[in-house]
């Protein structure tokens, strides 16, 4: 599947270029979805800039820092890819669902207006405050460290008067913080020629990260500027740290903000009767966060006020395979609830096979768990109404496990049945 948009020709993966010569003068970037780690033949022969349209999905702590540099360090090292794009800049879904916390930042509280900074911005900062567009890869000053215990990449200015290099040296192999320390701090000794050996100081920037539990020490600080001496300068480079070198000695800023809000929980009880949104139109309900389909609060045509209408009419065409199994659902609240009431107005059609559903405990599931974020819906206790063509409903409490499904009446532990009328509301 490809596409062109904004100069940028993208396919989701490189066996789509059936012929690469028909993938010139589409666009001026071949972006690949995900870490560009490895690159085919079929890819070089687009003569196109390889980006990762799609970098990230490490977690926000300290090691993920460090993992955000190294991971970007070895797309270059292996592929040659010259930019990324990071998922996901900021977080705003629930603890409990798949990637939580793999942001920059997260807010996910709009109810307490708490938010979170956590430490891979820093990572951006040292990659970014100190480049610039059209700056060129170095060749000689990207290379791996010894004992694979990390590596550099160095950028330099179009007229070769300036340079940044950002160095990732960790110590993450086997059980995060749990294997003997195979890595070592080290001296690396800068030579500067051409225009270069005219830079008189270098700027350092570290930040470095507790090798026992992975804390965050310092992040993204300013050390004292480095002199340079006949186009000569050393830097020790410490164990799980990332380290900027560059001649831009008067720019860059850590900068600050106020203390964020304080947490607080979700509120309970909470009470939704969708009236007080515009209902001439869609609107986006409170604190609901919708996992498949798309659910809107519109106006009800049985009564007045606002109802939350699921709006997507079929599966849509999806990143992973999506089945026949995968339904609709939004959810709201907080992963460590325990016993909860809920009541709640439900309306089916009765001119069409519907579905409708409220549950509770919601886990895992497996196929969120593993390398596939997208699942059909999650693990739980299930209160599902089910009108199988107007014919009649069922409330049914179902169990989803890893052998049942939602849609399979057999997983059913108690049903009442009663008529489904054509303006009924139920619960």
């Amino acid at each position: 599947m490809g596409e062109t948009s904004g100069g940028f020709f993208f396919f989701q993966a490189e066996d789509g270029i059936r012929d690469a010569q028909e993938s010139r003068g589409l666009g001026d970037v071949y972006k690949r979805q995900g870490p560009a780690s490895s690159t085919s033949s079929a890819t070089w022969q687009t003569g196109l800039p390889l980006f990762a349209s799609e970098d990230g999905s490490t977690y926000g702590d300290a090691a993920g820092a460090l993992l955000r540099v190294a991971q970007c360090h070895q797309e270059h090292i292996a592929s040659f890819s010259q930019g990324s794009n990071f998922w996901n800049p900021f977080g705003s879904y629930y603890p409990g669902l798949p990637f939580y916390g793999h942001s920059l930042m997260d807010a996910h509280q709009p109810w307490s207006s708490h938010y979170l900074v956590r430490s891979p911005i820093w990572a951006a900062a040292h990659q970014c405050q100190h480049t610039e567009i059209g700056w060129w890869f170095v060749s000689n000053g990207t290379l791996e460290l010894a004992d694979s215990c990390g590596s550099m990449i160095t950028v330099v200015s179009p007229n070769r008067t300036d340079f940044t290099t950002v160095i990732v040296k960790d110590d993450l192999a086997g059980p995060q913080w749990a294997a003997p320390p195979r890595c070592a701090p080290e001296q690396a000794e800068f030579v500067l020629q051409g225009h270069l050996a005219q830079i008189r100081q270098v700027a350092l920037w570290v930040s470095t990260v507790n090798s026992t539990d992975g804390s965050p020490l310092r992040m993204f600080h300013r050390q004292p500027d480095i002199e340079v001496t006949n186009g000569k300068f050393t830097v020790v480079i410490p164990v799980n740290s990332i380290l900027t070198v560059t001649s831009l000695v008067h720019t860059g800023s850590k900068g600050s903000h106020p203390a964020p809000a304080p947490s607080a929980p979700f509120p309970v009880p909470w009470v939704e009767d969708f009236d007080s949104y515009p209902h001439n139109g869609s609107s986006i309900a409170r604190y609901l966060s919708d996992m498949s389909g798309g659910f809107e609060v519109t106006g009800c045509d049985s009564r007045t006020g606002g109802v939350l209408r699921q709006m997507v009419p079929q599966i849509p065409i999806g990143w992973f395979a999506l089945t026949a199994d995968t339904v609709p659902y939004t959810i709201l609240g907080a992963a460590d609830w325990a016993d909860l009431a809920v009541t709640a107005d439900v309306h089916l059609s009765t001119t069409s096979q519907s579905l409708g559903w409220i549950a509770a405990r919601m886990g895992g599931n497996p196929e969120c768990d593993g390398p596939s974020p997208i699942c059909s819906h999650p693990w739980g206790l299930y209160a599902v109404l089910d009108n199988q063509a107007g014919l009649g409903s069922t409330w049914q409490l179902r169990v989803h496990l890893r052998a049942s499904s939602l849609m399979d009446p057999s997983a059913s532990l108690l049903n009442l049945s009663f008529p489904l009328h054509p303006t009924a509301h139920h619960w």
